[in-house]
């Protein structure tokens, strides 16, 4: 297990994310990039472009995507009937 932070990049910067979460692979990083994203969008009024940045403890970021487009990637699972863990962990 590794911690890793889903910062959020927008237009005017970085929100650095305080609570990391202990996840076993990138597998399970994608995975729950999805389950944020959707509740991200879901949550948020902001506008313009918005990224998830993951890195782990250390600071390397490990992922880079946009929110809508992983928000976009878990709705099309979710109408399959696909969990993201299941898709990801392939």
């Amino acid at each position: 297990m590794a911690l890793f932070h889903f910062h959020v990049r927008h237009e005017q910067g970085l929100v650095q994310d305080d609570e990391p979460l202990d996840l076993p692979d990138l597998s399970a990083v994608f995975a729950e990039a999805i389950r944020s994203a959707r509740e991200f969008i879901a949550d948020t009024t902001a506008t313009g472009p918005l990224e998830f940045e993951i890195a782990e403890a250390g600071g390397a970021v490990v992922l880079k995507m946009p929110i809508e487009a992983l928000a976009a990637a878990g709705e099309v699972l979710a109408r399959s009937g696909l969990q993201p863990a299941r898709v990801a962990s392939h």
